[in-house]
This record gives structure tokens, sequence and C-alpha cells, in this order.
């Protein structure tokens, strides 16, 4: 994918990281993780470089391998350990991680076909083609490199597949080319996962798809291959082309079309994430949900039951305060290995809460089983005395145009609250609209404000109309039918006719998220996204906006009004999942030694399985 283009550098990622520091340790009322305590290292490492791995079509990949040695020796420790393995597609050659072979393991660093010092093709290996960009190919090698590592020299047969970004995609990429035999033990695809909506805003590219030609990401070997590939893709998209629709070429990377063969295979996953990071939503909370709902036999894209009980322990997530690749914790994911792989009891399977989410605005770390956390939303119509609680008739219009410019947005606003309420879950806007012309956009941003007029953004989303066919199987609804996580297609242009009634539910990024008593919360209603969020490529790796409308979209939109209409039988609304805080179970916080400056859950609730 293009993913590998996001990331030049691991210092790159934490540049963007959005790193919250600090959580309060809060009430206890979850089970502590027992039967395991961190440990010092008890090898050394040595690594073996340059090995060069055959796949199906003869094509040569390139691994090092750390391995455990005696300690303050270079002598090969004796007898045989598990093994890591890791998928590497940013042309680095990056080391093996010391911090787990000197604690027991073997760990195998691969480069990706067409990146750094590996082939791209049998037929001409330093021909005029690219790497897979995360695809079918790349699942594939994924599965073979999975066998040979099994194989390796001192391997005891056992496997945890490890990496973030990228790295993490890799691995879902290939768990899903496994059958129930694989020696794959566990998994920990961390900031990974993607869709069609780790590029696009409701049908609209983001800055993501700016990061397609940069260069220097694969390595020198096959950078002008991989660099035409990138452009020539993002051309594509820019050009309203078959990769700007959610087709054949993105659902082969949907990572989570591969939930049902991780479930099938027995491979306990440990996703992690951020709130404010790009992969938040694709491969943060959607994944969680499709893996708990294989795991336990509900429709896949449905929503989890937030009355059903204990969550498998198999399946958990960390969705942290930070952005792309913040926060990652290098114990934690021990732990999770050493429970998995080294067949070692840690007790990290002992969660019947399997979600562990930041809160944010809340200073803590709750534990729970479900999303949505609830099934009943709150309402808040629009009108002209902001949002309402009962629906009276509106109207009002709207340009199409920079938010700076005057009748290109509009504000609403609820009454400030008189206790404190905890934001738990995804929100939908509403609208019900007419436009001038066949087309319309709407970018939808949810603010916490102070009662000294302090804003602080909590969340947003946004639509092009010709994209608001819905995903049936994937769109959520509440106990009443209200509109919650609405989901489109994404791959078809319906355009509209002109000053005809379409309604449109739009999407907010998820978030956890607590409005403090007196705080009222903003809805800001934009017909294009601020400068501020798509000025800066390197905006890329956090929450996207829809920034980049492709050469069929524009002329559809340039000129546009748009009249926004809501009464009894077009409730245009916000529909958000607002929680008494005290509702939701605190868990025990604090830092590990490995920490990256941000508290962690320490105690991951139970019973579970």
């Amino acid at each position: 994918m293009p993913i590998r283009l996001l990331v030049k550098r691991a210092s790159f990622i934490f540049l963007m990281a959005v790193v919250i520091c600090g959580c309060s340790d809060g009430s206890d009322n979850s089970a502590p993780l027992t039967g395991w305590e961190p440990y010092p290292s008890s090898y050394g490492m040595t690594v073996v470089r340059g090995i060069d791995i055959t796949m199906d079509d003869g094509v040569i990949l390139h691994a090092n391998v750390g391995y455990p040695t005696e300690l303050n020796t270079d002598a090969r420790a004796a007898g045989t350990f598990p093994v890591l393995l890791t998928q590497n597609p940013y042309g680095g050659g990056e080391n093996p991680d010391p911090y787990f072979v000197t604690r027991g393991y073997i760990h195998a660093v691969t480069e990706v076909r067409g990146t750094g010092q590996s082939q791209l093709s049998m037929e001409d290996p330093d021909g005029p083609l690219s790497s897979d960009n995360l695809g079918q190919r790349d699942a594939l090698d994924g599965a073979a490199l999975v066998d040979w590592a099994a194989d390796i020299d001192g391997s005891n047969g056992r496997l945890g597949l490890y990496g973030c970004s990228a790295l993490g995609i890799i691995q879902i990429l290939t768990a899903g080319e496994l059958d129930h035999m694989t020696p794959v033990k566990a998994m920990v695809p961390a900031c990974g996962g993607q869709s069609y909506s780790t590029y696009f805003v409701g049908g609209v590219a983001s800055k993501v798809v700016d990061l397609f030609d940069m260069t220097g990401n694969g390595g020198a070997k096959h950078a002008a291959e991989n660099l035409a590939a990138g452009k020539a893709l993002k051309q594509d998209i820019l050009a309203g082309g078959e990769r700007a629709f959610n087709r054949e070429y993105w659902l082969e990377r949907t990572s989570d079309l591969r939930v049902g063969k991780i479930v099938a295979n027995d491979i306990p996953t440990l996703l992690w994430t951020g709130w404010n990071a790009l992969e938040g939503l694709t491969g943060g909370i959607d994944l969680y949900s499709a893996l708990q709902n294989a795991a336990q036999g509900r429709p896949t894209f449905g929503p989890m039951d937030p009355n059903g009980g204990a969550s498998s322990g198999r399946f958990q997530i960390v969705v942290g305060p930070g952005g792309h690749g913040a926060g990652i914790d290098k114990e934690l994911q021990l732990r999770w290995y050493d429970h998995w792989v080294k067949q070692q009891n840690t007790g990290i399977d002992q969660s019947g809460t399997g979600m562990h989410l930041y809160e944010l605005g809340g200073d803590r770390w709750i534990n729970q089983t479900s999303w949505p956390i609830t099934d009943e939303y709150t309402a808040f119509y629009l009108s002209d005395h902001g949002l309402d609680s009962t629906q009276v008739y509106y109207s009002v219009q709207l340009a199409f145009g920079n938010p700076e410019d005057a009748g290109t947005t509009v504000a609403y606003e609820t009454q400030p609250f008189d206790s404190d309420q905890s934001i738990a879950g995804p929100s939908n806007a509403t609208l019900f609209i007419l436009s001038s012309n066949t087309n319309a956009h709407f970018v939808t941003t949810l603010y916490d404000v102070a009662p000294d007029g302090t804003a602080f953004d909590v969340t947003s989303g946004g639509l092009i109309a010709s994209a608001r066919n819905l995903d049936n199987e994937r769109s959520w609804y509440d106990v009443n039918g209200l509109a919650i996580k609405p989901e489109g297609t994404f791959n078809s242009s319906m355009l509209l006719t002109p000053d005809t009634l379409y309604r449109l539910d739009i999407e907010f990024a998820p978030t956890l998220y607590r409005v403090p008593a007196g705080h009222y919360l903003r809805l800001l209603v934009a017909t294009q996204a601020s400068a501020e969020k798509c000025g800066l490529t390197l905006l890329a790796l956090t929450r996207p906006s829809p920034c980049l409308f492709n050469e069929q979209q524009l002329p559809t939109l340039e000129g546009g009004v748009y009249t926004i209409i809501s009464d009894s039988s077009h409730p245009s609304s916000l529909n958000v999942p607002l929680v008494d805080p005290d509702s939701l179970l605190t868990a025990r916080s604090g830092m590990t030694e490995t920490s990256p400056n941000q508290s962690q859950p320490l105690d991951w609730g139970g019973p579970g399985e």
C-alpha cells in the first residue's frame, strides 16, 4: 500500500504523533493482569544479515535475523526459540529488535518485494515494475515467509507477527492467507489496517494521497519504479479514475475483509492505534468489532451488542490519545507474545473487556467490551436556535467555497451541559439538502466549547453527495432507528438532480471524549475543509480531512448553493452517544519501563476466556 510511503523514518512517525501524556491512575474496578512480571534481558544478540529467501515465482527477498546469544559473548545461545517475523517495506534494512531478542526470541526482519535490495520479478528483476503496495502478492509472499521463518535454524516452530504501520498492515494480509495449521500463534498489527477510507473521507481524497509520490521510502534499488507507480496511483485518483472508487484495487487491500480467516485460523490479535491517527477507524475500532463479531458468530460488519456480555480475550485493542505510531509499549506487547507464543500464563487473555481506551478530556483509561458503547443515541436537531432536542422547521443556505469566506459555513450549539458527559462511540450528522447543481459537499466538525469560548476539536467527518449511497451491511443504527455509523459504498458516482431533496448521512471519526459540566457542543457545517487541515502534507498521519477533489468532482461542485432543511419529515440532526462517565470502567494506568512518554492501561479487565 501506499502506507509504506507514509513514513520515511521512525523519527518521522514520532514527529507526527500527537501525544498526550500523564493519564490519571483513576479508580480501579478491573482485574489486574496476573501471573507475569516484566523481566530483564537474559541474552545478548547477534545478527545474520543478507539472507536470501526465494518465493514461489523465483523472486528473491532479503532478511536480517537476530539470534539470542549467551550474555557477554557472541556465541549463539543453545536450544530453540520462538520467532517474531517482521516484513518491512521501508527499504532501510532495519535491524532486529534487541528488546525481544534479548528476552528469548529470534527476530527475523524481511524486506518486502520491490523494496530494499529485494527483487521485483523474475522476468525482469530490475525492470519497470513496482512493489505490490501491500496487495495480494505481498499477502502470498507473507504466507511463504511464515513457512520460512518457522523452519529457520534455531526456531522452535512457533511464530508471532510484529510491526507498526505498513509492517502492521502486512501482518493482516499475511494472516488472511494462512490455514488452521499455521505456526503463527499471535500478532500485533500496531498502527496498521487499511481500506478505501484510510485515504478518502466521504469519497474525497485526503492529504495521504499526496504522499504517494514521495521518494526514498522503499530504498534506492527500485526507487524509480516505485516512484512512478506512486505518481500513477495519485494521478488516477485525482483524475477520477478507477482507483478513485472503492473497487477492486482497494477491496484487495481492505484489512477487515480478512478477519474471517484470522478468526478461523485462531490467531490472537492485539490492535494498537490512537484517536488522532489516520488508521484509527480502519486499523482500530472497525477491525476490533469485526474480529469480535466473527469470533462470536455475529454479522461481521454489524455493531456489537453493548449488553452482550464479555468479549473474547483473544482479540483486543489499545486506543491511545496520540497519532500514527504514538504510545506503543513494548512491555505490553511482550506480555502478549509471551502468553500466546511462549505459552506462558501472563493473564492477558483473562480480559472480558477487550477495548482499552484513553478518554480524551477525561485524563484516564477505561476498559470496555463493545463498540458502540451504547445503543441509544441523543439527537440534536438543527434549528435557528442551535442544536435543539425538539424538531422545528428550519432552513439555511450555504455556498460551496473556502470556509474563510462568508456564507460557506454555519454553526449550531447545544445548551451547556448540567453534568459531565462522555461522547462514547461513533457519531453521525444527518443533513437533508437541496443543491443548485449536480453535486454537494459538506464537512462537519464537532467541538467542545468551554464557558470562556475556547473550543476543542472533538471529531470530524465529510461527504460528497455523489457518494451518498450507503452500504447496508456496514451501516449501524441505534435501538430507535437513528443512524449512528453510516458507511458508504464509495464504488460509484451518483450525481444529483438540481433542486431535489436528498438525505446525506455523514460519519464522524470515532472518539471517546469527556465534555465537562458547563461546556457545550458546537457543530460546524462547512462546504470545504479548512486550509489549516489541508495545508500541510505532514498532517496526513493524523485524523484525515477531505482535501483533494478529483477532476470529475470539482466541476460539479463549483458555484453550488446548498439549502439545508429540517422538519418533522426531514430531521437534519447531530446524533451523538452521550453516556454518564461514571458508567465507564476506569482502568488503573501508569508508566512501564518501555512507555514512550505516555501512560498505559495496566489492568485489562476480567473475567474473560
